[in-house]
This record gives C-alpha cells, sequence and structure tokens, in this order.
C-alpha cells in the first residue's frame, strides 16, 4: 500500500493534486517533481509513504527551487520512525525475532533485505539512550529507594558509578539491569 502525500513549494501540505496546481504563483513554470519514499509501520500493518515534492522555475529569473525531503531518522535511510520504533517493540517487548519479521513484511509485500532490519537495529537502540539515562539518573537521584540493608551499599555504590559514567559519558549496558534486579528484590551478582 502506497500512501501519496503532496509538497507545495511553500511547504504546506494539500489534500488536491488540483488544488496543489493552484498553489503556483504566478510567474512561476512547474518543472518537474521529485518523489521521495519512507517505509512506515502501522500495527499489524506495513505500508510506503510516496512524498511528491514540485520543482518550480521562476519565470522572471529562472531560479530553480524545490522543498526540501522528509527528514529521516537515520542518515541516509528510508526507514520511518514508526518502522523503527514497531521493530524495536515487536523484538525486545514481544521477542519476535527480526528474521521474523522479516517473514512478516515479506508476507505483506514489501520486498527489504533481511540484514538490512539488523543494520537499522544498532542506531535505533542508540536514539533511545538519552530517554535511558534520563530515567536511570532520576531513579538513583531519588531520596528513597526500596531496598533492605544488605543492598544500601550495593546501590550507593551503583550510584556513584553512574554518576561517574555520566560524567565521562559511557554507560555499559549491565548497569541497568543489575539496578531493575536489585530494586525488584532479586539477588545482586557477586562473583
Amino acid at each position: 500500500m502506497v500512501q501519496k502525500r503532496h509538497v507545495a513549494v511553500s511547504g504546506a501540505r494539500v489534500r488536491c493534486w488540483h488544488s496543489l496546481r493552484r498553489k503556483i504563483r504566478f510567474g512561476q513554470i512547474l518543472i518537474t517533481e521529485r518523489t521521495t519514499y519512507q517505509l512506515a509501520q502501522q500495527p499489524t500493518s506495513y505500508k510506503i509513504i510516496e512524498t511528491v515534492r514540485q520543482v518550480i522555475k521562476r519565470r522572471d529569473n529562472g531560479e530553480i527551487t524545490c522543498p526540501p525531503a522528509p527528514p529521516s531518522v537515520l542518515e541516509k535511510s528510508y526507514a520511518d520512525v514508526r518502522l523503527l520504533a514497531g521493530m524495536l517493540v515487536d523484538k525486545f517487548r514481544y521477542h519476535l525475532p527480526l528474521y521474523r519479521q522479516h517473514q512478516r513484511m515479506q508476507a505483506a509485500g514489501i520486498d527489504v533485505r533481511r540484514a538490512l532490519l539488523t543494520d537499522w537495529t544498532p542506531p535505533a537502540i542508540s536514539l533511545l539512550e538519552p530517554i535511558y539515562l534520563a530515567q536511570l539518573a532520576s531513579v538513583l537521584r531519588s531520596d528513597v529507594l526500596a531496598m533492605d540493608e544488605q543492598k544500601r551499599d550495593l546501590i550507593l555504590m551503583g550510584r556513584r558509578l553512574v554518576r561517574g559514567l555520566e560524567a565521562i559519558r559511557v554507560l555499559p549496558s549491565w548497569v541497568e539491569e543489575s539496578l531493575d534486579l536489585l530494586q525488584r528484590g532479586g539477588q545482586a551478582w557477586t562473583d
């Protein structure tokens, strides 16, 4: 399924092609149109978003203008933010491996390389890092943490470690798992 949207030179979206043609001002000539494609995901369905951008040439000075292409979440990628978010939720929340997501895309008529999904995953995860750091900092800076006396020293040491790692902008992946385990009342790793 391809969803079309037209972007006028001014950048305004217009529902009807005929009204878009009327948007061309006096003294301008429509030369051609540039088309950009983005792959997006809706729950249990996929669609391709086609963006048509008009290339206009002014009659008086010959200047050629075209609205910019829609921004992409990942550099030089046609993956839409909804596709990436859905892919990560399916993979990490619903434990749906990428190869099965690829099979689901093929069944929907979307033909992409399976390795492309693997290539999109790490940069999409890295986009979530500021959210993770903000949540972790909020938890660790709170005045009260639910714990017993045995875990107190370990959590306080974890707070100091995280603050130090935040200062140099490095945070290992095990920090969240360890602190989450301690908060829920699990046993700490002591090996």
